[in-house]
């Protein structure tokens, strides 16, 4: 028994210390400026979102996480794309992965409710560069703004 108490500790530790290697973002502060930001203003997540990335890409509910990592040459931990397997089966949530070159870097999960990138993640590819300006509409919906 005790040799089972000493191998589960293990674990334990190794699987907290390869979580720190990662930067999680669940503290909600993208999540909180996001809810500040009035219908129809243009933002972009670069003046938003700390850290070192130059895109991101949304995954929304449903969607076939596999696909979206290898039509956008994607690489990330095994942990890292198990936890995003679980959150894609939630309705209530987007993900976003912030990239560089062709890593994650950070994820972060934000409500449905707050804003809402489901929409242009089905019907616009899901890959976005950091610059790229947004708006949202009176459903918290967000929309796409083209600079034309």
């Amino acid at each position: 028994m005790k040799k089972v108490n000493i191998f589960i500790t293990i674990l334990l530790l190794i699987f907290s210390a390869s979580s720190c290697n990662k930067q999680r973002t669940d503290n909600r502060g993208l999540e909180d400026k996001m809810k500040n930001i009035r219908v129809d203003n243009e933002f972009s997540l670069d003046t938003m979102q700390s850290g070192k990335w130059t895109h991101f890409c949304i995954i929304a509910p449903y969607m076939n996480l596999d696909s979206v990592l290898i039509s956008n040459h994607i690489i990330g931990e095994k942990s890292d794309l198990s936890e995003l397997r679980n959150l894609i089966l939630f309705d209530d949530i987007n993900s976003l992965l912030f990239i560089e070159k062709d890593t994650i870097k950070m994820i972060e999960t934000l409500s449905r409710s707050v804003m809402d990138f489901s929409g242009i993640a089905a019907t616009n590819s899901n890959m976005f560069s950091a610059g790229q300006i947004f708006a949202v509409d009176s459903n918290r919906v967000i929309k796409i703004v083209d600079k034309k």
